[in-house]
């Protein structure tokens, strides 16, 4: 800018200098026409007795004196002029200077807005050439640094079509909206799974139009949570339709027990007292025929109401009415009498049955005959899976805060695949396993439920063919009730009988 000024003033200062130069030289030529004529009418002078010394020397002092002047004037008007016109060029710089600054700071403040938004833009020509791009759109498209400043749309494309799932189909696009003179949006697919969404509009300028504007949203996961969206729409429907089904079931079942439940109590009482009238009194010829026939009976009624019990009790405890009578209680006397009841059928079946104990005394808040409903479950379980002459151990140990049950057999076990799914509802292990006993598979989800709302945990260790343990933990809390004395405890022992009787119907000599 400097160099510009030094030249317009070099250029005004020698255009002055040929003014005055010219000047001067009009002005020497008027003198010396003058003085010819002063010379040639020299005789009119002497007759004016006037000397022409004289006048010749007067008229050089009155052209330097003239040329002074305007010099001087000349000077004046250039030093104005180029004081002028310097100033009024440093004014326009000035203004151009901030003109530049305040374009360069809204160019910055354009792009900053263009790349703090979440689409990638693309702005081209007429000809589909780069026009402008923000960053976001190249990182969308991966597109390096090199590429975009070639500028050359064929290699752009080509990069570009290398992404999408249709490789002809950007190349449509762009010839196809290059053309549109309104907004149109379309959607592209690219291999990595990802999906843009593009909104093509015209780039007008002073309502011409001079190219097309690209705007690439990936709305990839906006489409992810519609799925998810309408995947949990339709799963919340089966869900809807599944408790539908199981309440319909759950009230069938219970519908189906109750029904079951009251013309087998007749028929097991019938059978109970033709027992007692016929057979312990011996009044009938074949009453050993009959005995037999009559205690086939009884275990077939025993099992269907163990079978209508847990069936009720499954209802109950889904519909959360499964009513807890929480005492205080000696656990470990709970626990003794019902193994110890049951002594005499094990040896019966010719297995040996132990019990051992850390502690004789451990009160703690449960309900004693849903806990000896449990126990009865497990040694069932145990005696039906072990072969004669093996044993089944039931340990308790004190752990402080809780208390284990451990019920441990030496029989067939269970393979490591049904560990965890022995606890489901309605399931059996293998047939070939469960061939010397039948069972209908939810006496031991009952076990786990009823072990839950003692706030226990209940597991199994298992080797197939090394027997099995189920292993019970429950916490050792005490309620607000006095403990109960042994005599009431004592009272459980004795309706243990027919709970043996009901509990092992399922187990065939």
């Amino acid at each position: 800018m400097s160099t510009y000024f030094v030249k317009k003033s070099i250029i005004v200062i020698l255009i002055i200098i040929n003014i005055f130069c010219l000047n001067v030289k009009v002005s020497f030529a008027e003198e010396t026409k003058k003085n010819n004529i002063l010379i040639q009418n020299s005789q009119y002078i002497k007759v004016s007795n006037l000397t022409q010394c004289s006048i010749i020397g007067s008229s050089p002092s009155s052209f330097i004196k003239m040329s002074k002047k305007s010099l001087y004037l000349h000077i004046t008007v250039i030093l104005s002029f180029l004081i002028l016109s310097n100033f009024i060029m440093v004014k326009n710089i000035l203004k151009l200077r901030s003109a530049k600054k305040q374009s360069v700071k809204e160019k910055r403040i354009l792009q900053a807005i263009l790349d703090s938004t979440g689409d990638g833009i693309l702005v081209v020509d007429k000809k589909g050439r780069k026009i402008h791009h923000n960053n976001k759109f190249q990182n969308m498209w991966g597109m390096s640094q090199e590429i975009l400043d070639r500028n050359n749309n064929i290699e752009m494309i080509e990069y570009a079509k290398n992404q999408l799932i249709n490789l002809v189909e950007l190349a449509e696009n762009i010839k196809e909206k290059s053309k549109l003179v309104e907004s149109k949006i379309d959607f592209i697919n690219f291999k990595d799974g990802r999906v843009f969404a593009v909104l093509v509009q015209p780039l007008l300028i002073e309502n011409k139009p001079s190219g097309m504007v690209w705007n690439f949203r990936d709305i990839t996961e906006k489409i992810q949570i519609k799925k998810l969206q309408e995947e949990v729409k339709i799963k919340e429907t089966l869900l809807e339709e599944a408790k539908e089904c199981e309440n319909i079931k759950d009230q069938f079942f219970s519908t189906i027990s109750h029904e079951l439940k009251t013309p087998l109590n007749i028929i097991l009482g019938v059978v109970q007292i033709i027992d007692k009238i016929f057979c312990e009194e011996k009044c009938c010829v074949n009453y050993e025929k009959l005995k037999k026939y009559m205690n086939i009976s009884k275990q077939n009624c025993f099992r269907l109401v163990k079978l209508i019990n847990n069936l009720i009790d499954i209802n109950k405890i889904d519909s959360g009415f499964m009513h807890m009578k929480f005492k205080n209680y000696n656990i470990v006397s709970v626990v003794e009498n019902i193994t110890l009841s049951i002594a005499e059928y094990s040896e019966s079946k010719g297995i040996g049955l132990i019990f051992d104990t850390e502690v004789e005394e451990k009160i703690a808040s449960c309900d004693a005959e849903k806990l000896e409903r449990v126990m009865l479950n497990l040694l069932s379980n145990a005696i039906k899976f072990t072969e004669s002459g093996g044993s089944i151990t039931v340990n308790i140990y004190d752990k402080g805060e809780s208390i284990l049950v451990s019920v441990k057999d030496t029989g067939i076990g269970v393979p490591s695949d049904m560990k965890e799914k022995i606890f489901d509802r309605f399931m059996q292990v293998d047939s070939t396993l469960s061939r010397r006993a039948e069972g209908s598979g939810i006496g031991l989800s009952l076990v786990k439920a009823i072990i839950e709302l003692h706030n226990g945990t209940i597991k199994l260790e298992s080797r197939l063919g090394l027997g099995s343990e189920f292993i019970i933990e429950l916490p050792t809390l005490l309620g607000a009730e006095e403990p109960c004395v042994q005599d009431e405890i004592a009272s459980y022992a004795q309706s243990n009988v027919e709970r043996i009787s009901i509990e092992f119907s399922d187990i065939y000599s």
